[in-house]
C-alpha cells in the first residue's frame, strides 16, 4: 500500500487501519523500552553520584537529569498513542508498565522536583 494509500485512510479517520496499529505498537513499545532502560541507568548512577569524585558530580548530576527526562517523557508520548490503539491487552500491559515506571502514579511522580535532589534524598 502506498504512502499516499495510508494518509487517506488515516484522514478518514479509520483508527483501525492495521499499517497504523502496527506502527502505534511499535512506537509505544520503543518508547517503554527506553523508558525503562533509563530508569535502570538512573538508578544504577546513584552509587556514583553519592561516592564518585567530587569534581564530576556536575557531569553525572546532569547526565541522570536527562536520563529521568527520557523516564519521564517517553512514557508520556506512550500513554498519548495507547489511547488510539484496539489491542486491549496491550492497554493492560502498557498500564502496567507505566505504573512499574511511575511507581503506581497517573504521572510521573518528580515532576517539578530536581531529579538530583530526588536521588541524593535517601
Amino acid at each position: 500500500m502506498s504512502t499516499s494509500s495510508i494518509l487517506e485512510t488515516e484522514a478518514a479517520g479509520d483508527r483501525s487501519f492495521p499499517e497504523r496499529q502496527a506502527a502505534l505498537r511499535a512506537a509505544v513499545s520503543l518508547a517503554l523500552e527506553v523508558a525503562e532502560v533509563c530508569s535502570r541507568a538512573a538508578r544504577a548512577a546513584r552509587p556514583v553520584l553519592e561516592h564518585g569524585r567530587v569534581a564530576a558530580r556536575p557531569d553525572g548530576e546532569a547526565g541522570v537529569e536527562l536520563l529521568r527526562a527520557a523516564q519521564q517523557g517517553l512514557p508520556r508520548l506512550a500513554q498519548a498513542n495507547v489511547a488510539v490503539l484496539r489491542d486491549t491487552s496491550l492497554i493492560s500491559a502498557v498500564q502496567s508498565r507505566l505504573d512499574d515506571l511511575w511507581g503506581g502514579q497517573s504521572v510521573p511522580p518528580t515532576v517539578g522536583v530536581s531529579i538530583v535532589e530526588e536521588l541524593c534524598a535517601s
